[in-house]
Formats: structure tokens, sequence, C-alpha cells
């Protein structure tokens, strides 16, 4: 059996688990935090399940996440300007964004930063920036976020639950260079 080193995020916690190991971590202000302190929470939640359960074997990173919200960060430094947003709608939500943060939204425009969920942050943090990807659900409608007048520089690239999309860089994930998959929490 292959083994998958799972990490769950929300807009506000990370748990990390690998085997029998689980590591949760929370960050500041879990409504609207900081995409960078979810980050920072990741690679923990990571290190701590790694220095409990046995690393060796491990063949997939699965990020798992709830698809309600949006982040924003720079496509070459992967900061942030904004909080994550939780939304039901993030077509409406990115279009949102040209009237309530148009020094964002002008970025966003000339092609300096991307948005996706916080998944898609993840996996943007841990393959270096190169992967730009989103499990399409209820509140990610790729077709509704163009027809929003959202560029599609933007957007992420839509991927199938569960199949690898990309390698995790080991220089910024762990040391890990494995398969990457994306799965949604089920709903319920």
């Amino acid at each position: 059996m292959p083994t998958v080193l799972a990490v769950r995020v929300g807009a506000g916690t990370v748990a990390a688990t690998l085997g029998a190991a689980t590591a949760r971590r929370s960050v500041a202000d879990a409504d609207r935090p900081e995409p960078g302190a979810l980050w920072r929470a990741t690679l923990a939640a990571a290190q701590e399940v790694l220095g409990v359960a046995d690393p060796a074997g491990i063949e997939t990173v699965e990020v798992v996440g709830d698809g309600g919200t949006v982040v924003w960060w720079d496509v070459d430094t992967l900061g942030s300007p904004l909080p994550v947003a939780r939304t039901g709608d993030a077509a409406a939500h990115l279009a949102g964004l040209a009237a309530t943060e148009p020094h964002t939204w002008a970025l966003a425009v000339a092609g300096r930063y991307a948005a996706g969920d916080v998944a898609s942050y993840l996996v943007a943090r841990m393959t270096r920036g190169l992967e730009h990807l989103l499990l399409p659900g209820p509140a990610w409608d790729l077709d509704r976020c163009r027809a929003a007048g959202v560029p599609a520089d933007v957007l992420p690239e839509p991927v199938t639950p569960g199949v690898p999309v990309a390698t995790t860089d080991p220089a910024t994930f762990l040391g890990l260079a494995v398969a990457l998959t994306l799965r949604t929490t089920p709903a319920g």
C-alpha cells in the first residue's frame, strides 16, 4: 500500500497525517487568516508527523481542501496581499475585488497575482510556485469566473481528484520530492 502524507486544510486550520500519526495546527484570525500563516502551519504539522511516523516510502502528498475559500498570491514571491476569504461563490468574490481592492485587481490583470482556494495556495507553495491547480466545485466554477471577467491567467488549472498532478519541491517542502494529489473534503 502506498504511503501518503495527507494535508487537510481549512480557512484557519491544518492537519497532517502519516499512518497513525496526526498533527494539527490552528492559525490566528481563523475566520480570515493570513495565507503565509497557513503555509507555516502546514510545514509545522507535516514536520511533526514526519518526526513521529516513518517517512521512508512516502510516495504521495495529498492536499485535501474544502474549496470554499479564496486566496490571492504573488506569482513570483508567493506572498499574499490579502487574508483568506471564505465564500460560496468565488466568481462573485473575485470579480468584486475590482471595486473593493483596485490595486490588487490591477496587479492581477497585469499577471502579477494568481488566485485559488487554500489547497491551490498550498500546492503553489509545495511546488515553489510552479503549479497553479484547483479542484473545481460548487464555490469554484471556473466558467462563471471567466464570465465574471476574471482574467484567465489569474485562474488555476482544473485537475482531477486523486490523480498525481505535480511533484513537491524538496527545497520548499521538507526535503520531499514526491507525487502531489488534490482531494476535496467529503460533503456532510
